[in-house]
């Protein structure tokens, strides 16, 4: 059984905020954030499953909506991924790997 995603997961909401300007409105980011939840939480990463997943939206097809006509910019969301700084992701070694402890 699936469990509801109801907010996103804390490591979204923790650096997530550096995406939040590239989106036009809040509810875009917050279909950001659910679907990045998804990817991190679930065990089937589909966006269908993604989408029953989530208990805020009434409406199924907002997720997929967010992805096929909002006007967001994925290329600027992944320039901001690759370029933001690695303090903003946790601590990693130019390896992109975590230290060991």
């Amino acid at each position: 059984m699936q469990l509801p995603i109801v907010a996103p997961a804390p490591i979204v909401t923790a650096h997530a905020a550096i995406f939040r300007d590239l989106f036009e409105n809040r509810c875009q980011f917050q279909h950001f954030q659910n679907y990045l939840t998804g990817l991190i939480v679930l065990d089937n990463k589909s966006l269908a499953n993604i989408t029953r997943c989530v208990l805020e939206s009434a409406d199924k097809t907002n997720l997929s909506r967010f992805f096929s006509d909002a006007p967001w910019f994925q290329d600027r969301v992944n320039e901001r991924r690759v370029s933001a700084p690695a303090d903003a992701s946790g601590p990693q070694s130019k390896s992109g790997c975590a230290p060991d402890s």
